[in-house]
């Protein structure tokens, strides 16, 4: 009897060592199916054998190896997984002609169940499904000719050179925000028309997602290009793509069920553990995210610093307002201004036997049209220049936006003419010489001894607006009998 149940003992440790210990003691296999709904069970077997497409070309994501003639990549590899433990079947269809925007249109018509290999982004999200986990994350670099050996250090540089794009990529929205209309850019159907251009330096530079680089130039396929630019500021997901259906969305519910339970990153791992240059990459990768945190940190620290000082300032401003609203100096001419002009003149006194010219350059809102503000700006300021040059004992004030003040208790009457003459006399500007002309009123302040500062600039205001219809270039003295007719007009 000890002998029989030895005996048994012995076929039962037998049956372990043969089957292995699920088997013998009933724990899950690894390759045992995820529970599923009776409905989702039944959503599977009625697609029947799931359709999908994928770019052919897209190492290591997705591609159609020629010497095996069989698709691989980890989008491939991780949907075997999937199909294992969901019980589903599933068929990659091949068509090397359509284009990866033709690829894309499948999922807006309907036409297909799955789309491998789509990065994520919103402008998808309006006709599509994208499953929760993503089965993989890198960035996209510029791409440039060895020879041509260029160096970006920013990705707003790419607006120098010449751009090609694939159509349909998710990167181009964020490459185009970087050009300008002078950029040239130049669209392509698939990858590898736009490196047979870039190698015949028809173009300067490519963006490709930066795996698919490191993965072929490591299989020896791309030694004559190199990465110009690592855009890591924008990491991409990808994951499986559905139709915008409720099919779509059921499918796309299921695979990231299934995504959840698998281990992803063991598939990725196992397929680069003997690839030192893609485990380099990832180092790289996850050192570049680690900078990016400590500049992040540094940046809040930054923000915080300049929130101190704009509310500083904000305080500084409340109490210095008043004293900053009675600054004397126009920026542009370096006259004074207005609030100057009233500081100076504060009482009437200091009118007594002084001449006021009213200098308004003719026609001044067509120069501004017609060269731009740049220009109409620096001819204000070099005419502001000669009037205080031809009178440094005066008073000069900027007074509007072409109208510049002189008071002066010295000088004949003939000074208007003078002003008038060098005003007109021609000024340089962009290479070439450039005259403007001017009328100006003027008044002799003893012939108006009850009058104040305001009245008087309102005086000449009212007999420049009667100069300007008479033409260009007046020269007008202010008479008591144009006093009459001001007066007048107020009634």
């Amino acid at each position: 009897m000890i002998k029989l149940k030895f005996m048994n003992f012995v076929l039962l440790l037998l049956i372990i060592f043969l089957l292995g210990p699920s088997a013998a003691f009933g724990s899950p296999i690894a390759n045992e199916e995820l529970p599923l709904s009776p409905e989702d069970r039944e959503f599977l077997d009625s697609i029947g054998e799931i359709q999908m497409v994928v770019d052919e070309t897209f190492s290591p994501i997705t591609y159609f190896d020629e010497k095996k003639g069989v698709f691989d990549g980890i989008g491939i590899n991780v949907m075997d997984e999937l199909s294992q433990k969901l019980g589903f079947e599933y068929k990659v269809i091949r068509d090397p002609n359509l284009s990866w925007q033709e690829r894309l249109d499948l999922i807006k018509s309907d036409k297909i169940h799955v789309l491998g290999g789509a990065s994520v982004n919103s402008k998808r999200q309006e006709y599509g499904y994208f499953t929760d986990e993503a089965y993989f994350k890198v960035n996209y670099a510029l791409i440039g000719a060895l020879e041509n050996h260029i160096i970006i250090k920013e990705l707003q540089d790419v607006h120098k050179y010449r751009l090609g794009l694939v159509d349909g990529s998710s990167i181009n929205n964020i490459v185009l925000e970087h050009v300008d209309d002078d950029t040239e850019i130049i669209m392509y159907q698939s990858m590898e028309d736009a490196l047979k251009d870039l190698k015949s330096l028809k173009i300067d530079l490519v963006s490709e997602n930066e795996a698919a680089f490191v993965d072929e130039y490591f299989d020896g396929n791309r030694f004559d290009f190199e990465i110009v630019y690592s855009i890591h500021d924008l990491i991409k997901n990808y994951a499986y793509f559905t139709p915008k259906t409720p099919e779509g969305k059921q499918l796309s519910r299921i695979l990231s069920y299934g995504m959840k339970n698998i281990n992803v990153e063991e598939i990725i791992n196992s397929r680069y553990e003997d690839r030192g240059i893609f485990k380099f990459y990832q180092e790289h990768n996850e050192e570049l995210e680690k900078a990016k945190s400590r500049k992040n940190y540094l940046i809040l620290i930054s923000c915080f610093v300049v929130l101190l000082l704009v509310i500083l300032w904000f305080v500084k401003r409340r109490y210095l307002g008043k004293m900053n609203s009675m600054a004397s100096t126009d920026k542009l001419t370096q006259l004074k201004n207005r609030n100057a002009l009233f500081a100076d003149f504060d009482k009437d006194e200091k009118l007594i036997d002084v001449r006021l010219y009213l200098v308004d350059l003719d026609d001044f809102k067509t120069v501004n049209y017609t060269y731009g503000h740049s220009f109409s700006d620096s001819i204000l300021k070099k005419t502001a220049e000669k009037l205080v040059k031809l009178n440094p004992d005066a008073n000069t004030y900027r007074t509007g936006d072409n109208e510049i003040l002189v008071i002066t208790s010295s000088g004949s009457a003939s000074d208007s003419n003078k002003m008038l003459d060098v005003i007109q006399e021609p000024i340089e500007e962009r290479n070439k010489a450039h005259s403007v002309s001017a009328s100006i009123v003027w008044l002799e302040s003893f012939e108006f001894e009850k009058i104040g500062l305001s009245h008087l600039l309102n005086l000449v205001d009212y007999t420049m607006a009667d100069a300007k219809k008479a033409g260009r270039g007046n020269n007008v003295k202010v008479t008591m009998e144009m006093v009459e007719k001001y007066r007048t007009s107020l009634k």
